[in-house]
């Protein structure tokens, strides 16, 4: 989950640097698509990484509480014993 966290970390760190390049040049040169393509790639591979943390983010958590909840019935079940 850390290495999740540092690679969603380093892609909003270092991604938009390469956003406002591919903006400048695209002010500089009006017609040229290929700066607004990696602008639209970029931000595309933003919200896939970001979605993909989540899903792990929710399987780690859904696999936890289901943990917890194994536990608490065990010791329910060794208390009533």
């Amino acid at each position: 989950m850390k290495h999740m966290a540092a690679l969603l970390t380093t892609l909003c760190v270092g991604l938009p640097n390469g956003m406002a390049l591919a903006a400048e040049a695209t002010s500089a040169a009006s017609d040229n698509r290929a700066s607004l393509l990696h602008i639209v790639l970029v931000g595309g591979l933003l919200i896939v990484v970001g979605n993909v943390a989540i899903f792990f983010a929710k399987r780690k958590m859904e696999k936890d509480a289901q943990a917890a909840k194994e536990k608490a019935d065990a010791e329910r079940q060794e208390k009533n014993s």
